[in-house]
């Protein structure tokens, strides 16, 4: 695929980010927020933009200090390739060709697409999620979030797409040396281990090779208040993660998500721990909603089959096995414009 204008004119600014970060990591964070702005389509994503420059204007934020570990502790290829890959590729470049599609077909598209890896199909069919890739770049698509095993199946997967940035959610294992070897060559991947017995070795290793990573746990109306007391989110800090997961149990109730997702919104604006904190079910609907004005979040579970959040939408089974993105988004996701 070409380059567009506007990427290769960013390729450029990124050489010079580089160069300058290490030495001046605040002003080129806000720099950075500050081309966002500029290239940014539509009132939406230009607030949030400098929603976010606002907030580091307080100098004691703890953002600079989560900015200034990241760019000691990662591969600087993995950072810029990884965050070009969501803010240009993704809220940008995608976001336009969803809106194409939309105004010309009248169908919609998320942002960013979750699928729950079936573990047999992904060793003996890897194809099949291959062509669930190429179909949502085709349609904007470039941002993923894979739950499945620790395998480097996944990882061939995300070297195929270099263009696409990946949230790999593994669980339940130690890491070892050939899957960490793998990772160190995908630089469009993020890997998020689970708080489990695995999760301290886990972080070590991949802090020691300067991985991008963070740490999930998952939620009940039960399990939510070890997180909304703050204890879950001091618990992991010594691991250093970048970024720390939330996600909801399908059993969780809606003042239980709630809950938990204001706590976020005040983790995030009280700016004193050094991590990035997002709720995955609120979250993704509000990106969502701010790139594409369109309050959705889209997976596909381990069958295959497709559950939408955020929306009414007709209650049409649809599995992604055996029908095209195009086909399902063109049945569940009218556009609402």
């Amino acid at each position: 695929m070409s380059k567009d204008i506007n990427g290769a004119l960013l390729d450029g600014v990124l050489s010079k980010v580089r160069a300058d970060i290490g030495r001046y990591p605040r002003r080129t964070v806000r720099n950075l927020l500050d081309l966002g702005e500029k290239l940014a389509r539509g009132q939406s994503q230009k607030t949030f933009l400098g929603n976010a420059r606002n907030m580091l204007e307080k100098r004691s934020s703890a953002y600079y200090k989560a900015v200034e570990d990241m760019v000691s502790h990662v591969d600087l290829d993995h950072l810029f390739t990884f965050g070009k890959n969501v803010g240009y590729n993704s809220c940008l470049k995608g976001s336009r060709i969803i809106g194409e599609i939309r105004d010309k077909e009248g169908y919609s598209a998320p942002w960013a697409l979750s699928l729950i890896m079936d573990e047999d199909r992904l060793s003996r069919t890897p194809e099949i999620y291959d062509q669930v890739i190429v179909q949502g770049m085709g349609i904007g698509i470039y941002t993923y979030l894979l739950f499945g095993p620790e395998t480097k199946d996944l990882l061939l997967l995300s070297r195929t797409h270099p263009e696409c940035a990946f949230v790999l959610f593994v669980r339940g294992q130690v890491l070892d040396k050939a899957f960490l070897s793998q990772l160190a060559l995908c630089r469009n991947v993020l890997l998020a281990v689970e708080d489990d017995r695995y999760m301290d070795d886990n972080c070590r290793v991949l802090r020691e090779n300067k991985l991008f990573y963070g740490i999930y746990t998952s939620y009940d109306d039960v399990g939510k208040e070890h997180i909304l007391n703050g204890c879950w989110l001091s618990d992991i800090l010594p691991d250093h993660p970048q970024f720390a997961f939330l996600l909801p149990r399908e059993d969780s109730t809606p003042r239980s998500k709630a809950q938990v997702y204001d706590y976020v919104i005040s983790i995030r604006k009280g700016q004193k721990y050094p991590v990035f904190l997002m709720d995955i079910g609120q979250d993704m609907i509000t990106i969502n909603e701010m790139v594409l004005k369109d309050r959705c979040a889209v997976y596909f579970d381990q069958e295959g089959m497709l559950h939408i959040h955020g929306r009414p939408c007709p209650e049409i089974t649809c599995n992604i096995f055996e029908e095209s993105l195009t086909d399902i988004f063109r049945q569940t996701l009218p556009s609402e414009e």
